[in-house]
């Protein structure tokens, strides 16, 4: 319940920052994904907290890598696209969910990953965080992938079909 108030104050619990950016370490892999959802909502304040967030993408964890994926996405680090991309291959497909909505987050730097983000449609099980990220990017990012998206609007899970006419939609901004 604490970590639920903390991540919905968001950037009102940014006075937390230190106390959760310290939790990022704890030996508990729930307690590390928890600090770094809580972070993610944080803004600025968590931003001396990006080093340690960016080693926890390779925690051993899969819940504290999905975690560390968020509240780099949360946080637009965009230096750390990178090494959020690499997840896009991970054992979890959770995680590479995560890493998709990471990427989408991350602004022009995430973009770099589009064709990669665009390959997770294929698994149902990652594609709506795929379409959202595709989205995220704008039609820099989604335009390439028309057809692929497309394809989307006939899943039969609504949520998808939903993020699908939402990607196709930032296809068209200007």
């Amino acid at each position: 319940a604490v970590w639920e108030a903390i991540r919905a104050a968001g950037p009102y619990g940014a006075a937390y920052a230190h106390k959760v950016g310290m939790l990022v370490e704890d030996q508990d892999a729930e307690v590390r994904y928890q600090a770094c959802l809580a972070l993610a909502g944080m803004g600025h304040e968590a931003v001396p907290y990006l080093t340690i967030v960016r080693r926890l993408l390779s925690d051993k964890a899969e819940i504290v890598r999905y975690g560390a994926c968020a509240a780099l996405g949360g946080l637009g680090a965009s230096k750390c696209a990178e090494d959020v991309a690499a997840l896009l291959s991970d054992s979890s497909i959770e995680v590479q969910g995560a890493a998709c909505w990471a990427l989408g987050k991350m602004g022009h730097e995430g973009r770099h990953s589009a064709d990669a983000v665009a390959k997770r449609l294929r698994e149902p099980r990652c594609r709506l965080k795929a379409l959202q990220a595709l989205a995220l990017m704008g039609p820099r990012g989604a335009a390439p992938f028309c057809e692929d998206i497309v394809d989307c609007i006939a899943d039969d899970d609504a949520d998808v079909r939903a993020a699908a006419a939402a990607a196709l939609a930032h296809v068209a901004e200007p």
